[in-house]
């Protein structure tokens, strides 16, 4: 589920594309993929004298350590924390319910010693964002504001503050995605822009240079200063959970940026063997594109006559919808709503309780009202093009793109089917609207990124985590196939919704 794409070669954009209702102008989310950005502001410390690889993090924050930092973390520095080998157990997910996150990071037990393994832990990164606001007084993103943002040109910037105060390095920015192309296109050149050095080249060497082995379960990287590498084709990597990647290669001078909603875990996907295949050698150049363009443009044009002749058809049919509404039980939908459940999850923004769901069409628009918690939510559904609208959920307010589609299937039944793109995030509501009677609807639930995402990374944690022994009888309990029952039900039900009023409007 791609949302965008840009191809640069040595510096020039060759492609820049954005797909359904994501704009390249708005910002998107980037989970991990903001990790490779805070090394960045690491080696600028480092290139001022003002840090050391080998500093340790207790005595950067002597206030904050205590006898059990003595006796967990006393030799953990700043490299292990780029190199994801503190061991640390205290993370992300453990910090919802915490309010010093350095202190408990500080005071946490480890799998290992510090420097012997590897364990990917976002609040490696955060303690990185951490160090950066303890050395500079100023918070991670108000100092690359001036080190990096402004020298690039990067405006439209957002990064999520933990409860004390601090930019939380790993995960949390919104950014556009020609702007994280432009911080690729720097560490491609060495640190450098428009012929000023922001970071040394030496530290960017050493960042995107073979620093930690990870295990095979992630995919084919593995790990240098808060950067994903491959030496075999000198490939760096920002990479982020559900398809958010910066890849760039040293050979070709390419760099692609994209945006997704895809089931990915780390590297565990064919996107990137593609990419590699393609981009990770030099490029002979080509005087033509063998026709290539002109039937692209072919084809797009044939699909855009035949959306908006669909996009016709579905207009006429709202007329039949228009000034209905339907009642859920209550019981069956006490945990549903149109916001994605992992964006749920991964907001810690729970809402709940999708009671009635109503249809109309006024002035050639069709709307979808929803009523959630006792809260009124309405939706302009697009069907040639997206209709956009900004939703509260929770008192956070999001971005929505919404597309339709209404049909007749082959038994006669007519069928609506919605797509709710939130546009800032990875994340899609999908629902599927069946008027199997004239006082009945079926509706099917479902999103993406989806719940088969779940899977691979329980998968993989599994794989990681099987060898710690105290972990052994934990992990040989886990029934399989009742966890997949149970998330197949809870991110893809099916509920009936009986008609009990009709809209005056």
């Amino acid at each position: 589920d791609m949302h965008s794409v840009t191809v640069i070669k040595n510096g020039k954009t060759l492609c820049a594309a954005d797909f359904g209702a994501y704009k390249r102008e708005y910002w998107h989310v980037t989970y991990s993929l903001c990790k490779s950005i805070t090394s960045l502001a690491i080696g600028m410390l480092i290139d001022d004298g003002a840090l050391k690889l080998e500093d340790r993090i207790a005595d950067i924050f002597p206030t904050k350590a205590s006898l059990m930092t003595a006796a967990f973390q006393k030799k953990l520095t700043v490299e292990n924390l780029l190199k994801m080998s503190s061991g640390v157990l205290f993370n992300e997910a453990g910090s919802v319910t915490e309010t010093e996150w350095v202190r408990n990071f500080l005071e946490s037990a480890a799998t290992f010693e510090s420097g012997k393994g590897f364990s990917y832990n976002s609040m490696n990164t955060y303690m990185l964002s951490a160090v950066v606001q303890e050395k500079t007084g100023k918070p991670l993103k108000d100092f690359l504001e001036e080190r990096l943002f402004k020298p690039l040109g990067i405006t439209d910037v957002f990064w999520e503050s933990s409860p004390e105060g601090i930019n939380k390095g790993g995960w949390g920015l919104y950014i556009k995605p020609e702007d994280v192309a432009k911080i690729g296109l720097l560490v491609m050149n060495g640190g450098e822009w428009n012929g000023k050095s922001l970071v040394s080249k030496g530290y960017i060497e050493c960042a995107t240079k073979k620093q930690n082995k990870a295990p095979e379960a992630y995919g084919g990287y593995d790990y240098g200063y808060q950067i994903w590498v491959r030496e075999e084709d000198a490939g760096f990597l920002f990479n982020g959970m559900f398809g958010q990647n910066l890849i760039g290669f040293k050979k070709s001078g390419i760099i692609v940026m994209s945006n997704a909603g895809n089931n990915e875990f780390f590297q565990v996907s064919g996107f990137f063997d593609t990419l590699h295949k393609y981009f990770g050698k030099d490029l002979e150049h080509e005087s033509s594109d063998g026709g290539w363009y002109s039937r692209l443009r072919h084809l797009e044009r044939a699909q855009s006559q035949n959306d908006k002749k669909e996009a016709r058809q579905s207009v006429k049919l709202c007329r039949e919808l228009d000034k209905s509404g339907y009642t859920f039980n209550l019981s069956e939908t006490a945990g549903l709503s149109t916001m994605p459940l992992i964006l749920q999850m991964a907001q810690n923004n729970h809402t709940k309780g999708l009671s009635f769901v109503s249809f109309s069409l006024e002035r050639g628009r069709f709307y979808i009202d929803a009523v959630e918690s006792g809260e009124q939510k309405r939706f302009e559904v697009g069907f040639f093009k997206p209709a956009y609208t900004v939703v509260e959920y929770c008192g956070e307010k999001y971005m929505v793109g919404v597309t339709g589609r209404l049909c007749k299937n082959e038994d006669d039944v007519l069928v609506l089917k919605v797509r709710l793109s939130f546009v800032e995030t990875a994340n899609s509501r999908f629902i599927k609207f069946r008027f199997v009677s004239d006082d009945k609807i079926e509706a099917e639930f479902y999103e993406q990124p989806s719940e088969k995402y779940l899977s691979v990374a329980l998968d993989c944690t599994v794989k990681e985590y099987k060898n710690i022994r105290f972990l052994d009888p934990v992990i040989a309990k886990l029934d399989s196939d009742f966890i997949e029952y149970k998330v197949q039900s809870t991110f893809h039900p099916r509920l009936t919704a009986i008609k009990t009023q009709k809209s005056d409007k």
